[in-house]
């Protein structure tokens, strides 16, 4: 009986074929529209302030570290391309490693390649045509359709995230069969987000990609906040079967 061999790739070679044109694709769309491509660090002596976001750390010793430096692995290239934003550089991209800590799943690895980007002065729907027409360049998939937080929850579980307070939004758990996790749970944002998850995502960006734009407030982290729809945000998030990201409009 042959032992198996442990130091064949987990990923096969048609998929990093797959991976490397999609990647070149990428590029090629950005470089064409004059977007600077970027490479911020890795590691940063500071690390993210979103509390549901754990860095790994490492320890750097050499020259004038005697006594080490702590490091963070990055959970994304946000901050220094912010920095870049502030000091003037115009519109940038960049595809990097990030990583996090204490997340693995269908959705996410400790460690995994992100594209991000930033375009300044673009209002949230110029950049909701820009990811429409990248996905449609990359994935060759059909234009995308878009929903507002709100209209997501009001189309797939008939509740108002918005206003809906937390008993209202167990109830809506129930139904899915969640009580276990929601019955106990007392932070409202994380019962908006098990629903979203597993209520309204499992039917969104099945044969089109789906945008899921103005979040609720309380999710804004570094987003900017909409004034024009009250207790929502300018995050925008775009679904589809195979990648998930958000971007966020500098303006």
């Amino acid at each position: 009986m042959s032992e198996t061999a442990t130091w064949q790739p987990s990923a096969p070679i048609p998929n990093l074929l797959k991976r490397a044109a999609v990647m070149a694709e990428i590029r090629r769309f950005f470089t064409d529209r004059g977007v600077l491509e970027v490479e911020t660090p890795c590691m940063s002596q500071a690390t993210v302030t979103d509390i549901h976001l754990f860095p790994f750390e490492t320890r750097f010793v050499g020259p004038g570290h005697s006594q080490g430096l702590n490091l963070y692995l990055m959970t994304s290239p946000e901050y220094h391309m912010k920095r870049l934003l502030a000091a003037g550089c115009g519109p940038v991209f960049q595809l990097c490693r990030s990583f996090r800590n204490e997340e693995m799943g269908r959705h996410h690895n400790p460690e995994f390649t992100m594209l991000e980007w930033y375009r300044p002065c673009y209002d949230m729907y110029r950049l909701i045509n820009e990811v429409d027409d990248l996905l449609q360049q990359v994935l060759e998939c059909q234009p995308a359709e878009s929903l507002s937080y709100q209209q997501a929850f009001q189309r797939h579980l008939e509740i108002d995230p918005l206003s809906a307070d937390k008993a209202q939004l167990r109830e809506v758990a129930a139904k899915l069969d969640l009580s276990n996790i929601a019955d106990t749970e007392e932070d409202r944002d994380t019962l908006l987000q098990l629903l979203f998850t597993m209520g309204v995502e499992p039917h969104i960006g099945k044969d089109r990609p789906t945008f899921i734009y103005h979040f609720p407030a309380t999710q804004a982290s570094l987003a900017q906040i909409s004034r024009k729809i009250i207790g929502s945000l300018s995050a925008l998030r775009s679904i589809t079967k195979v990648l998930s990201w958000r971007t966020v409009s500098t303006s």
